[in-house]
């Protein structure tokens, strides 16, 4: 039985009635709904570091096309004093034609988060808001270090008191449930402190990663701890400050991992959830690993799971993914290794595709972001003739995701506009950082990283609000 851990004035039990009588429950993430999500309220926001231009000229001293939040001594827009951060989140609200409003919500490691905890982009996650999607602000949370959602401090029990992510976050909005900014639903993962062999995550320690994850951790240990995640799920009447919804499993999570030998006996984590019937049932998309008795070692999956309420889930089995003439990914493919964060719209198009831009990882360890499609949801066929539609920046470039790129997540803008947010790795230090590119729902295998060198209007407008 789902039970709050924490005293809210919200009742869950109003909460999945509401849900269930709406003709589609949760606003979807894709950017087809995205557009006519309504404003959240006014909130007291603080940059972490402050926006560097040039006043005189208008112009953004960035060098590095499409970075927008960063980590420590990151030259971003917006830098952090993160170790590392990922897994970008946003919505885009539409206030009126000439107004609009962003909300993300962003993972990121701090100091504070134990040394013995894998060395993933996980710790905290944060919210933050823009007035157009590419200068940020990051909102100041209750949990540690401000975030808006923290480790679970409670319950030593918990399935993530040692760290947490973020998977996907919706919004409700029904004639029962009224809010200034209707009900924020949260799908986030997490790990404890316990411990499992390092060796059960051997593709992961060589590096194959879209954040500084495996290039940190020690391929010589012995163990792992907190590698083991779990999916669990919070609720907010702000997006900022979150309560916990004890899931049915002794841990707490809503979404377990599988028995020693199922696919996803290893983990379950990154999850997104999509309406994908309209009539208030759930899917949801998560990642795990599992071994490759081809390649070696462990390989990226997907499961999928339904609900009819968005709590208690049921796993259908693992997402497959063919080419279109229905033969496997060839062991040269950028996506060899599997898939692993994704996205899952529906376009502004004009038809009832589903579209999946997904981190795809090849045998050497390479991620870039690849495109499938289904008509249900289930079965999947790669898109663009099985290659990347957005790669890494050149080797040697010096660019803020010359390593890799991966975590995608797609926006609609005005015109049949894309907006594909994503994480970058950078060759050398390895750091994680948030960037865009654009793109057009005309030709979705172009994607232009976006130059916030050439944006003078953008720091015109900020001048005029800081005047």
């Amino acid at each position: 039985m789902i039970s709050l851990r924490r005293t809210m004035t919200l009742s869950v039990t109003l909460f999945s009635a509401a849900l269930l009588t709406v003709s589609h429950g949760f606003m979807p993430s894709g950017p087809a709904y995205l557009t006519n999500q309504q404003p959240s309220p006014n909130r007291r926001v603080s940059a972490i570091r402050s926006t560097r231009f040039n006043r005189r000229h208008g112009l953004l001293h960035v060098s590095t096309p499409g970075l927008l939040i960063g980590p420590k001594s990151s030259p971003a827009p917006l830098g952090t004093g993160f170790q590392s951060l990922g897994m970008p989140r946003v919505h885009r609200y539409n206030i009126s034609p000439e107004v609009e409003e962003w909300a993300m919500w962003f993972q990121a490691r701090d100091d504070e988060i134990e040394d013995q905890v894998v060395k993933l982009s996980t710790g905290r996650i944060y919210h933050a808001t823009s007035a157009n999607g590419l200068l940020w602000k990051i909102s100041e949370g209750m949990g540690t270090k401000s975030s808006s959602f923290d480790c679970n401090t409670e319950e030593w029990w918990g399935f993530d008191t040692a760290h947490v992510g973020v998977g996907d976050v919706r919004l409700a909005q029904s004639d029962k449930v009224q809010t200034a900014a209707g009900i924020h639903m949260l799908y986030y993962f997490g790990g404890s402190y316990e411990e499992r062999p390092a060796g059960d995550f051997y593709a992961t320690l060589e590096g194959s990663s879209s954040s500084k994850e495996e290039d940190d951790a020690d391929a010589e240990a012995p163990t792992l701890t907190g590698m083991e995640v779990r999916i669990g799920v919070a609720i907010s009447q702000d997006g900022i400050n979150w309560s916990r919804v004890e899931g049915e499993h002794a841990s707490g999570a809503v979404l377990d991992v599988g028995k020693e030998g199922e696919f996803d006996h290893l983990m379950v984590g990154w999850p997104q959830v999509v309406d994908y019937r309209g009539d208030s049932s759930f899917r949801m998309y998560y990642q795990t690993m599992m071994p490759d008795p081809e390649l070696g070692g462990t390989r990226y999956a997907i499961g999928i799971a339904e609900s009819a309420d968005g709590f208690k889930w049921t796993k259908l089995g693992q997402l497959k993914l063919t080419n279109p003439e229905g033969g496997a990914s060839e062991e040269n493919a950028f996506d060899a290794r599997g898939i692993s964060r994704r996205h899952v719209v529906k376009l502004e198009n004009g038809d009832d595709t589903y579209y999946m831009f997904y981190e795809g990882i090849s045998a050497a360890g390479r991620h870039a972001i690849g495109l499938a499609t289904s008509t249900n949801g289930i079965q999947w066929e790669r898109a663009n003739g099985g290659q990347p539609v957005l790669e890494p920046s050149a080797s040697g470039s010096g660019q803020w995701d010359a390593k890799a790129v991966g975590s995608p997540h797609i926006v609609a803008m005005p015109n049949g506009g894309l907006r594909m947010y994503y994480a970058g790795v950078t060759e050398g230090t390895g750091e994680c950082s948030i960037g865009c590119a654009d793109g057009h729902v005309d030709d979705l295998s172009k994607w232009t990283r976006v130059d916030l060198t050439t944006m003078t209007q953008i720091t015109q407008d900020l001048a005029k609000k800081e005047a």
